[in-house]
């Protein structure tokens, strides 16, 4: 998932990612994978609060 193409690439200068189809490529698969697992944390992160929020409603409505 993380290779990047340009490691050890013959053809590597300075400011050649504009040009580099190889890697335009790779860019958008990595974007993709780092978009899903972004949103995966996301996910959890709001199951996490919606789990202490509703634990600290169960403690203040029992009077612990």
């Amino acid at each position: 998932m993380n290779k990047n193409p340009c490691f050890k690439c013959a053809d590597r200068c300075v400011g050649c990612h504009g040009s580099c189809e190889r890697y335009g490529e790779w860019r958008k698969e990595y974007e993709c994978n780092a978009n899903i697992i972004r949103e995966s944390k996301a996910r959890a992160t709001d199951y996490l609060a919606a789990r202490r929020q509703l634990q600290f409603t169960n403690m203040a409505k029992w009077g612990m």
